[in-house]
């Protein structure tokens, strides 16, 4: 993998996600603290455990050029 291909893939499928305790509970009751739903592979929705859960999130993009945050 080149250095590109690596900052691309780390790009897309690196996330972080602050939960509240209930959601937390919710994530480990359903499997999905550290599993992704039947199905998921690389390339697929990278928010496919909280949606599958019903936890609402938004996404947030730092932009590194700018300065800036991003929220989609």
């Amino acid at each position: 993998m080149s250095r590109n291909e690596l900052h691309n893939y780390l790009e897309t499928n690196l996330i972080g996600c602050i939960v509240t305790k209930e959601e937390n509970e919710l994530l480990k009751n359903s499997g999905y603290e550290s599993e992704m739903p039947d199905g998921w592979s690389f390339g697929d929705d990278v928010w496919a455990r909280y949606q599958a859960t019903g936890i609402e999130y938004f996404q947030v993009n730092w932009n590194k050029r700018k300065g800036t945050v991003v929220t989609e």
